[in-house]
């Protein structure tokens, strides 16, 4: 009996420790929320700001000067995002191991290599006065934020305390994402220079300027090779005001969302704007005000070159020139990783060509050569400050046409009706045309030679046609003679090009359905193709199902489904072997209509392979893997936050949302960029619509916006994922930009007071 009271205690003690345990945890992750009602004391204000929330948790800052609205956004950042932008701060220096351990090792060696913070570094004393203000006060909101209440779960799992932010984190960030835009965006000359040296020159032509790239590091997102805006002017607008529509198009799949929204209204200098923001830098990078809205899309242009050094064999501290044998330029630095006692130390190099990037083999040195170690960083912080504050065209372009590195064309509207498109990226002057391999470094015959001058990058304004777009293919308007390598694609353009050319006025409702069009004509001759190989294996009742197809990617249609995952088993069947990877459609493309070629064959097989076979091979597993199914049924979108790998909090917090059925394509407007899981054995959405937002100066409090997570980073947030069902309907969220809109819209209300 004494044995059983006994352990009836310890049980209820136990359980009470359980309980407790629980209690205090919720408490902790509840008491790291940020509050959204109420006044809160805080140093560092002039005057006090008003935030009011609507019912998505969209915050609009209300401040006297703009100061004051630039440290509401930190504060707001610092609140809503915080282990968001503390990783992507680690990420930007070079620091994850610090975090997660030895697995983050490699990737920190190469950003060290690539030295974001030392360019930063370099530019922060060429920023004005009143730029270093906002980012400063940027940063005291951030860290005011974050310290007045509890620390994100994240970083109190991972047992790291809070380290302060300083103005060259922000700006780190910043040059670290102008890097990472061009990283996803260039040709992988490292990976074709590798396959060149193991299958020849012959089979390396299909691949030029089409190697997929890997899929993003966690915690980061990219605009890779999509995103659409367009605009419309006055004279074809059913409003008789202009019409601007964007959404770029990146990876969806993290938790939280790339992206938050926020209005900044400043009474100092009229700022007054509306849009998106990156958390962790305090740029509203697309949006509107009342006068003019801008968008962005991909740019493409190739920034960077790759040069092999060749070592002095006399000495090989040092590499050779054509001015004969010169010394590297080294640094020493250190690296903290978690779970070792010691740093490990790093010694970086650099060339006339740039920092010497790491590689799997010693035998060879590679430098890299990239626009954001030329141009100006500073003067792109300026112009990002910029933005918002445009009024015309002259102010906007102004801006737009000097964001330093970053690899982007900007579309325009102003409500004067009138539209625009402006090239933001540099286009440098090589004095050699084939990029698409590193180069030689030690001859003298690949340089670059300058940049074109700002005046002379292609731009537009109020064409006769009543309207400007860009969905990533080639600008137009190149001085005679001047090349611009890069990745530029034409599917998406061609259809946007079709609903804009329309002889009737176009409205919000067009821009909307334009927005989630599914449509893509670029498939139809594969359509055509594999409906004769349907016919060759005697399936006559698929065959004229999928002829009847007119490219409709929806997520009812089991055409699209057919044809996608046959294309998808074409492309393994032919290249996987051989890369381990996938390619892009132009490759494949380029293999399918030459019937001799040698890509065929899979060199793992004792077999030949023949186009015929392969064709019908991938036709054969396409049907057994559909089974008449629809293509959203296959083609599945998950939403995974960092922590998802833990059953647990995965449970407790809803840290994986999914999967979901996702229609679309890479050639639809309303893009899915979808890819092979690591088991192999399905499809599932990588890259998407990141924000749907469409603007109609006739009635600029009318603005619509759509997410596809929601704003918070707070897994115990009612804003976590709200916005989803919406963003997954194709429905939009109104958002206002007059303060009497607004406050009829608002939820509650914050007061941030000094």
């Amino acid at each position: 009996m004494r044995i059983k009271r006994a352990l009836s205690i310890f049980g209820a003690l136990l359980l009470l420790l359980v309980v407790g345990a629980a209690g205090y945890g919720y408490y902790q992750l509840r008491s790291s929320l940020m509050p959204t009602s109420g006044s809160v004391t805080v140093e560092g204000l002039s005057a006090p700001v008003e935030i009011s929330f609507d019912a998505m948790g969209i915050p609009q800052v209300w401040a006297k000067t703009e100061r004051d609205a630039y440290f509401a956004l930190g504060w707001l950042h610092g609140g809503e995002r915080a282990f968001q932008i503390e990783s992507l701060r680690r990420l930007a220096h070079g620091r994850l191991s610090e975090l997660f351990g030895q697995g983050m090792l490699e990737l920190d060696k190469q950003q060290r290599a690539l030295g974001f913070r030392r360019v930063a570094s370099a530019q922060q004393s060429q920023l004005g006065e009143g730029e270093r203000a906002l980012i400063e006060a940027y940063v005291d909101g951030i860290n005011r934020s974050i310290t007045a209440r509890a620390l994100p779960f994240e970083l109190q799992l991972l047992r790291k305390s809070f380290e302060p932010w300083t103005a060259l984190d922000v700006l780190t960030i910043s040059v670290f994402q102008s890097w990472y835009i061009d990283d996803l965006l260039s040709r992988d000359e490292l990976l074709l220079d590798a396959v060149q040296k193991k299958i020849g020159d012959d089979k390396i032509r299909a691949l030029l300027s089409v190697v997929e790239s890997p899929p993003s590091p966690a915690g980061t997102a990219s605009l890779a090779q999509a995103s659409n805006a367009w605009a419309v002017s006055a004279a074809h607008s059913t409003s008789g005001a202009s019409l601007l529509a964007s959404d770029p198009h990146l990876d969806i799949t993290s938790l939280p969302t790339f992206w938050y929204v926020v209005g900044l209204h400043a009474e100092d200098t009229g700022l007054d704007a509306v849009g998106i923001t990156p958390p962790g830098s305090p740029f509203l990078i697309m949006g509107h005000n009342r006068q003019v809205a801008w968008g962005m899309t991909a740019a493409g242009v190739d920034l960077r070159d790759f040069f092999f050094e060749k070592l002095d064999p006399q000495d090989p501290s040092r590499y050779l020139t054509p001015e004969g044998s010169v010394a590297f330029e080294r640094t020493l630095e250190t690296i903290a990783v978690k779970g070792r006692e010691q740093p490990v130390e790093v010694e970086l190099r650099s060339t006339g060509h740039g920092p010497v990037v790491p590689l799997e083999t010693s035998e060879q040195v590679l430098a890299v050569h990239w626009a954001g170690f030329d141009v100006s960083t500073a003067e792109a912080w300026q112009s990002f400050f910029a933005l918002p504050r445009s009024r015309d065209w002259a102010s906007f372009q102004n801006a737009a046409a000097r964001v330093g590195a970053l690899n982007v064309n900007w579309i325009f509207a102003d409500a004067e009706g009138n539209v625009g498109y402006q090239l933001g990226a540099p286009i440098p002057l090589r004095s050699f045309s084939e990029t698409e391999l590193p180069q030689e470094g030690w001859t003298g015959a690949s340089e670059w030679l300058g940049y074109l001058p700002v005046e002379e990058k292609p731009s537009i304004f109020a064409p006769e046609k009543g309207w400007v777009a860009n969905c990533n293919n080639k600008p137009e308007g190149l001085p005679a003679g001047i090349p611009l390598p890069g990745s530029y694609h034409s599917d998406r353009i061609r259809r946007i090009d079709q609903i804009l050319s329309r002889p009737d006025p176009l409205d919000v409702t067009a821009m909307k359905a334009a927005q989630l069009d599914f449509q893509d004509s670029s498939v139809l001759a594969w359509r055509d193709a594999a409906v004769e190989i349907l016919r060759a294996l005697g399936e006559s009742s698929r065959a004229e199902q999928l002829a009847a197809w007119d490219g409709d990617m929806a997520e009812s249609s089991s055409a699209a489904a057919l044809l996608n995952v046959w294309r998808d088993r074409l492309n393994q069947a032919i290249f996987y072997d051989e890369l381990q990877r996938r390619v892009g459609d132009e490759a494949l493309e380029r293999v399918y209509h030459d019937p001799s070629s040698t890509w065929y064959d899979d060199v793992t097989t004792v077999e030949i392979e023949t186009r015929d076979l392969v064709l019908e091979r991938s036709m054969r597993r396409a049907l057994e893997e559909t089974a008449g199914g629809a293509w959203g049924e296959l083609n599945s979108l998950t939403f995974r936050h960092p922590f998802a790998g833990t059953p647990v909090l995965t449970g407790l917090l809803g840290l994986q949302r999914g999967g979901f059925s996702r229609g679309g394509s890479r050639g639809s407007l309303n893009a899915s960029f979808y890819f092979r899981t690591r088991s192999r054995d399905r499809l599932a959405t990588g890259v998407a619509p990141s924000w749907r937002r469409i603007v109609d100066f006739a009635d600029v409090d009318g603005a619509l916006m759509a997410l596809p997570a929601g704003q918070s980073g707070h897994p115990m947030s009612p804003h976590f994922f709200d916005f989803f069902a919406l963003w997954q309907r194709g429905d939009y969220w109104q958002v206002p930009i007059s303060k009497e809109n607004v406050m009829k819209r608002a939820t509650s209300t914050l007061i941030l007071g000094p």
